[in-house]
């Protein structure tokens, strides 16, 4: 049981210790807004998120409404976002994690599959409130 209870400790800390957005998405079909707590990237003046599975609910509620509200990063609002679709989107968002969240990447990639991951990208200048 204690070691079932440290696993679960390191999972903890690794997804949320720092360095996380607070994302709402919003799903039509319920009628109501999902909160979700998603890492990012912050490089060459841009704001990347990984959409870690296509079949996450904030993923596809993102490719129906091409919008996301954040909270934390001192970005609160809502912006327009897109998932990258060329061949080395995957790539770069899983060196941009690695490099940025280390071990914690490795330990969070252990425990789920990122193999389908894609950037999605922000632009600042797309936020709409």
């Amino acid at each position: 049981m204690g070691i079932l209870l440290t696993l679960l400790l390191i999972t903890y800390i690794a997804l949320e210790q720092n360095n996380v957005l607070i994302v709402e998405s919003f799903d039509d079909s319920l009628q109501q807004a999902r909160y979700t707590h998603i890492w990012y990237v912050e490089s060459e003046g841009q704001i990347y998120l990984e959409a870690g599975n296509p079949q996450n609910p904030w993923v596809k509620d993102l490719k129906n409404k091409h919008t996301l509200a954040i909270q934390g990063a001192n970005l609160d609002g809502w912006y327009a976002f897109s998932i990258g679709s060329s061949d080395d989107s995957h790539l770069q968002i899983r060196t941009l994690m690695r490099k940025k969240y280390g071990w914690r990447d490795w330990w969070i990639t252990l425990l789920f599959d990122t193999s389908q991951s894609q950037l999605v990208t922000l632009s600042f200048t797309d936020q709409i409130l």
